[in-house]
Parts: C-alpha cells; sequence; structure tokens
C-alpha cells in the first residue's frame, strides 16, 4: 500500500476517535498524533472502555480500490512515556 492512502484511512480513524472521546469520554483527550502514534491523557477509571474502543475504531475494515483492508494495532498504557506496557 502506498503511504497516501494509508495515511487517509488513518486521519478518518483520527476524527472517528476524536468524535467518540468528545461524546464519550470528554475527560480523556487526544494530547498527539505523531507518525503512526496516538498518546491520550485517559483517566485509569475510564482505561479499559477507551483502550477497547480506539483499538476497535483503528482496526475496524475500510474499503480501498475494491478491496476491504485493515491494520493490526499495538495499544500501550502507563503513568508516562518510559513507563509504556
Amino acid at each position: 500500500m502506498i503511504q497516501a492512502p494509508a495515511a487517509h484511512i488513518k486521519n478518518q480513524a483520527l476524527i472517528a476517535i476524536d468524535d467518540w472521546l468528545e461524546a464519550h469520554a470528554p475527560t480523556s483527550p487526544l494530547i498527539l498524533d505523531m507518525h503512526d502514534q496516538l498518546v491520550l491523557e485517559v483517566p485509569n477509571c475510564h482505561l479499559k472502555r477507551v483502550r477497547a474502543k480506539v483499538k476497535a475504531i483503528m482496526e475496524a475494515p475500510v474499503q480501498y480500490r475494491n478491496r476491504t483492508v485493515s491494520f493490526p494495532v499495538k495499544l500501550s498504557s502507563g503513568p508516562d512515556w518510559s513507563k509504556l506496557k
């Protein structure tokens, strides 16, 4: 896959994530989008639900040139970047 379509698919997912966070988890903002990584600040009480939804949105199959494509997503969490698991 070439980079431009992958970036477009990622941007669509980012919009969906931002919309969902605003409606369902307003205390969990999307802080940073850096290359292929997203950084969110999520209170522990919402972590499980937000992780599941973000993963579902990011891995949702999309149509591209008459094919269904999806991308695997790896999630990490921790109190700061140096302690991500």
